[in-house]
């Protein structure tokens, strides 16, 4: 099986990314996962990923598609803030986990876990 991106709402899933999701998600026998922008952290907003168990924990609003059994949503404030932004998953000797590569971002804190 070939393993491609996955753009939504202008934010491109790397491979690694689709597959740490689906399988975080299948851990929590969830769904899938919500991709949000939240205020807070030490450079304005967080990036944020959380599960959803049920289909009501998609809003009316919420940009959605099903990847091969892996539901991924976004809501239209994220989806703008993000677009363009590629979310891929990387392992070092020194940590593993989500990373954001946002062309919107002005600054970052040194984590990449916050922007403004």
């Amino acid at each position: 099986m070939t393993r491609t991106e996955l753009t939504l709402a202008g934010i491109k899933l790397t491979p690694a990314a689709i597959d740490a999701m689906r399988d975080a998600s299948s851990e929590e026998s969830a769904l899938g996962v919500r991709l949000a922008v939240v205020g807070g952290g030490c450079s304005g907003y967080s990036y944020n990923l959380d599960f959803i168990d049920d289909l009501g924990d998609i809003d009316d609003d919420d940009i959605t598609t099903d990847n091969d059994g892996l539901l991924v949503a976004v809501d239209p404030h994220t989806a703008g803030m993000l677009d363009g932004t590629i979310v891929d998953y990387v392992i070092t000797a020194m940590s593993r986990g989500f990373k954001f590569l946002n062309p919107n971002a002005s600054t970052t804190c040194g984590c990449g876990s916050s922007f403004s």
